[in-house]
């Protein structure tokens, strides 16, 4: 029993939350507190479904799930079809998410007492939950981008929970722009890499790269895509205002959608570009560090003005996206990626 639970993991990690977020308005039907229950429930077993999993994987290693297949974790050669590839960062992404949306639903359970339209509240942090999973186990690069769609429209919709407030709709207009903006670069990019190799899977792709000039135009696109999402100045102009004018709530979920797209940064660089003999990664690593110093200056600067203390709070964040950027970019700069 417990052996097939593990074997389906990957797949229920993303199915749960999915499904759960269709039968979420239901419940509120019969009273709130079903609702709420059901939603932290659902989180907390997916949450201990994660701990088992990573303890599967950090004792036996890179597990790869293939959907549709007699036995979804054997595979003999790369698979044409939906896989999920689950390491040890990806198990690790995946338990960040789930406790930062534990703790977003807990806390959801007793910031909201008489709000309206809380059944697709919740509706909308399953399916941001589960958009943003999906983006940390997929091993396919459209899969990538559908669950990075389902991540942002779910986020852009949380950010305008207060409807009645002029800012918090202006703060979701920005964010769907920038979403959008980084969805179609993302998408551009898929495109270039399957017309290059007619394939979509990260593993084939990263194996037959050959570092032609569209293959580096696609990397291009996919860094300054998830740099948007990441909120990598200079294009963190969403963020403070998602930050500081979404339900305090959102803004602890939308957290764990930011790095979720920082993962992204690292899947390309590491991962899909990891054998980069052609290119020059390491210039691709010092470019990054001066995002992450630029990042961290102006997120410190701008928080040092601020009047309100949310949005002091944002620019913060901001200033730590960039340690986590010069991170990334400093193992790129060394040579990591070999």
């Amino acid at each position: 029993m417990m052996e097939n639970i593990i074997i389906h993991a990957p797949a229920l990690l993303v199915a749960i939350p999915l499904f759960s977020a269709f039968i979420t308005p239901l419940l509120s039907r019969l009273h709130h507190r079903v609702r709420d229950a059901f939603v932290i429930i659902v989180l907390a077993v997916t949450e201990i479904l994660a701990i088992l999993l990573a303890q599967h994987i950090y004792a036996q290693g890179i597990m790869t799930y293939v959907f549709g297949a007699d036995i979804p974790s054997l595979t003999t050669e790369i698979p044409i079809r939906i896989v999920f590839e689950v390491d040890g960062m990806s198990i690790f992404m995946v338990l960040i998410s789930f406790t930062i949306a534990l703790v977003a639903a807990v806390y959801s359970a007793s910031f909201f007492k008489k709000e309206d339209g809380l059944d697709r509240y919740y509706t909308l942090l399953l399916l941001m939950t589960a958009g943003m999973v999906g983006m940390e186990l997929t091993g396919d690069m459209f899969n990538f981008f559908v669950f990075l769609e389902i991540t942002s429209i779910a986020s852009c919709a949380l950010i305008a929970f207060w409807i009645d407030r002029e800012r918090s709709l202006e703060a979701a207009f920005k964010y769907i722009v920038i979403s959008a903006i980084g969805a179609l670069f993302v998408l551009m990019a898929v495109g270039f890499l399957y017309g290059q190799y007619d394939a979509l899977n990260i593993a084939m792709l990263a194996k037959n790269i050959q570092f032609t000039f569209v293959d580096k135009v696609a990397l291009v696109l996919l860094l300054a895509a998830l740099a948007m999402k990441a909120g990598i100045a200079p294009m963190h102009m969403w963020l403070p205002d998602a930050y500081g004018e979404a339900p305090p709530s959102v803004t602890i979920a939308i957290v764990a959608t930011t790095q979720a797209s920082l993962y992204g940064v690292l899947r390309v660089c590491f991962t899909l570009y990891g054998k980069g003999i052609e290119i020059n990664m390491a210039t691709i690593g010092w470019l990054l560090v001066g995002l992450g110093l630029l990042t961290i200056f102006i997120g410190v600067t701008m928080a040092l003005i601020q009047k309100s203390f949310t949005r002091a709070i944002a620019y913060a964040a901001v200033g730590e996206v960039g340690y986590m950027i010069i991170g990334i970019g400093t193992g790129l700069a060394a040579g990591l990626q070999d």
